[in-house]
């Protein structure tokens, strides 16, 4: 599988009246479901786990600080 570099906005770039991304947890699971796991793209890179991407959604607080994802089937940056 290719590895993917996705620039994912979550509280940027979005229409009028809307804060978050409507789409971000769904946007994530594509990846997941298709045997994917997610880092940030950052000088110091981490894996996004799929409870911190659904606590962002529910609390509408952003603790990644990125919108630049890696998405590969094992760490690309090992």
């Amino acid at each position: 599988k290719p590895i993917w570099l996705v620039d994912i906005a979550i509280e940027e770039h979005q229409p009028k009246h809307v804060s978050m991304n409507p789409h971000l947890l769904e946007t994530f699971d594509v990846f997941w479901r298709a045997g994917y796991r997610a880092w940030t793209a950052q000088a110091v890179p981490r894996e996004v786990e799929r409870a911190e991407v659904a606590a962002i959604v529910q609390t509408g607080r952003d603790t990644l600080g990125t919108h630049n994802f890696l998405f590969a089937e094992a760490n690309p940056l090992a």
